[in-house]
């Protein structure tokens, strides 16, 4: 799995748009779960995440499919069953809310670099929160 999955770090083809060229920033990958990762990007595309890029993600464009068509289309090319989706939403949202926080305090202390780190924090409780509404929604369906 990549760790980090979004548009943000795939290259797509300038021609066609659909077709994806290079998928870059694998420092986080390892073995796991793919469905991990469609989790992830899942969660990336919730405006809830747009103050951790400072707005500036292109995974919270208005332009891409919604979720539940990214998921929809994810089982049809992948056959992978989604029925515990919300397991992996839940995941990824408490780790975007993880990693936001540890963003959050490092500019709180003054070790960041650089600008657009100031609404950072604004994302953590809303992220949280989404996590705990995706888990209380587990063994649901």
């Amino acid at each position: 799995m990549h760790g980090d999955y979004r548009i943000d770090n795939v290259m797509l083809d300038p021609d066609d748009p659909a077709t994806a060229r290079a998928v870059v920033d694998w420092e986080m990958a390892t073995l796991g779960d793919p469905l991990a990762d469609l989790g992830l990007h899942l969660v990336y595309s919730d405006p809830a995440f747009a103050p951790v890029l400072d707005g500036a993600a292109a995974s919270t464009s208005d332009r891409l499919p919604p979720v539940d068509d990214l998921a929809q289309r994810y089982a049809e090319v992948s056959g992978r069953d989604l029925s515990r989706l919300d397991f992996y939403l839940a995941l990824g949202y408490f780790k975007i809310a993880v990693i936001a926080e540890g963003i959050h305090a490092r500019h709180q202390q003054g070790l960041t670099r650089g600008s657009g780190f100031d609404s950072v924090g604004e994302a953590v409780a809303p992220l949280a929160a989404a996590g705990m509404r995706a888990a209380a929604r587990i063994g649901q369906a």
